[in-house]
């Protein structure tokens, strides 16, 4: 009778453990794959003064990091402060020709009186891999509690189903 207790004791005890690292690992790869990505995914973040070397007449300038923008970019002279008319440049997105990826540009119309001129731009910049429509920044939010809801089940279930039998 008491080797049964005995072996009641360390079936209980290994339950646990194998729950515990079962939560363990499920929480490693919940923050650092599923996780990891959601503020990339969801945030867009504000650009205050870039300096950027404007292209030669009718060219483009990529930004790096940005596959749009939002808002209403203000472009300003670097020398002298000023705010640059809209018909001097154009925000736009594009596929780039270097990595054939989506990237945030800026276009130099012919007739700009700053092509080839360093200006400073203000604007919000929407990063690489950003979801652009609120349906997938809301799917990522409910993939991350429905994962940590998914650990809770396992644990709930695993040491439900194996310590029915010992106690």
């Amino acid at each position: 009778m008491n080797k049964n207790k005995n072996n009641k004791g360390q079936a209980m005890v290994g339950t646990l453990i194998v729950a515990a690292i079962g939560v363990i690992v499920a929480l490693v790869l919940l923050s650092g794959g599923i996780s990891k990505g959601v503020g990339q995914l969801t945030s867009t973040s504000e650009v205050l003064n870039q300096s950027i070397t404007m292209a030669a007449a009718s060219g483009f300038t990529d930004i790096a990091g940005c596959q749009n923008y939002a808002g209403t970019p203000v472009v300003k002279n670097d020398t002298y402060g000023m705010v640059i008319t809209t018909g001097n440049y154009t925000f736009t997105t594009r596929v780039s020709p270097t990595d054939s990826l989506k990237t945030l540009t800026v276009y130099t119309p012919a007739g700009s009186d700053y092509a080839s001129k360093t200006l400073n731009a203000t604007y919000t910049c929407i990063p690489d891999g950003y979801a652009e429509d609120g349906a997938s920044r809301s799917m990522v939010t409910l993939v991350i509690l429905l994962s940590a809801l998914a650990i809770l089940a396992f644990v709930l279930f695993y040491v439900a189903k194996n310590l029915q039998g010992i106690i």
